[in-house]
């Protein structure tokens, strides 16, 4: 695989904030009218699409903008407190020797990736950049890709959820998919997954 560029998702590629989610939707489901969410069942509803997610959970769609303003309030407050996804930082550092260029596309804060990066020393990225609109992501990949002159041919998107493929599909770029964050091999795959990866060690194989 010929790539010279890779983007990164953050929250559950880089960063192992799924358990923080899980435990911060549970926190405040009372306060925003839905179900808590048991373990077992959140195995189950990790094949979803996040609007079927918001569906199942019967979070209003009113709501849901307040409820995700929440989230990133707190997560400013805890982002200390979050790890690397196992084997995560060898395989930031390996890109970087070999030349890859590299950024994140998340919609998560920026401030929050900043802070979190320098927690590990990772301040390796070409850019960062923060899409606050969680359903823009195709255009916001598109958009830091004609501003850094990546060429489509030559990037690839690391990502861990439907919607990221359902993104990388709508621009035509080349993705891979991991399996340690929100969404399960079966989802990625029923989503068109065209690389499915469950370790980053072999990411950095499927590269080559």
């Amino acid at each position: 695989m010929e790539k010279k560029a890779v983007l990164f998702d953050f929250d559950g590629t880089i960063a192992d904030s799924i358990p923080w989610i899980f435990k911060e939707i549970n926190k405040h489901a009372s306060e925003y009218g839905f179900q808590p969410i048991s373990p077992e069942r959140f195995k189950a509803l990790r094949s979803s699409t996040l609007p079927e997610l918001v569906k199942l959970c019967n979070i209003s769609l009113f709501k849901l903008p307040f409820f995700i303003a929440t989230m990133r309030r707190e997560v400013k407050k805890d982002i200390d407190k979050m790890g690397l996804c196992n084997g995560m930082r060898e395989l930031l550092l390996a890109l970087k020797s070999k030349g890859y260029r590299m950024g994140i596309v998340s919609s998560s804060p920026k401030e929050n990736i900043e802070s979190f990066l320098n927690k590990f020393d990772l301040n390796i990225f070409e850019f960062i950049h923060s899409e606050l609109n969680i359903f823009g992501k195709s255009a916001a990949i598109e958009g830091v890709m004609r501003e850094h002159n990546m060429k489509k041919e030559e990037t690839i998107y690391v990502g861990d959820e439907i919607r990221d493929i359902e993104a990388c599909k709508a621009i035509k770029l080349d993705i891979i998919s991991v399996t340690w964050g929100f969404n399960n091999e079966e989802g990625l795959r029923k989503h068109g997954a065209t690389h499915i990866v469950d370790s980053p060690d072999a990411i950095l194989k499927l590269l080559g």
